[in-house]
């Protein structure tokens, strides 16, 4: 799994019918395992600030997605709240990191 497409890089394009897949995707998301448990796709959301994670085989196929609403129906609600905490969170740019040094 190297590319996944974005509600982010979406926006960027006012002409969608002819921007390619490629020129919107986000490369090399982060991903998740079909092994991994809910509370290691929960740290990936908050740690990369994403709302979904692909899950992805050994042999390097998607195999599914999984959503905040899926963290919702199979975690505890303390888990969802703290991750749409993590993802709502501004982010923080290379010059407001230097700036606050």
């Amino acid at each position: 799994m190297q590319n996944t497409v974005s509600t982010k890089n979406i926006v960027k394009f006012n002409d969608f019918n002819s921007s390619a897949v490629k020129e919107a995707m986000t490369r090399n998301p982060m991903t998740c395992r079909p092994e991994d448990d809910v509370d290691t796709c929960a740290k990936i959301m908050q740690e990369n600030q994403v709302r979904r994670v692909p899950v992805v085989a050994d042999n390097g196929a998607c195999v599914g997605v999984v959503a905040q609403a899926d963290l919702a129906l199979h975690t505890k609600p303390q888990t969802v709240g703290k991750v749409v905490a993590e993802i709502s969170k501004p982010r923080r740019t290379n010059a407001a990191i230097r700036l606050a040094s």
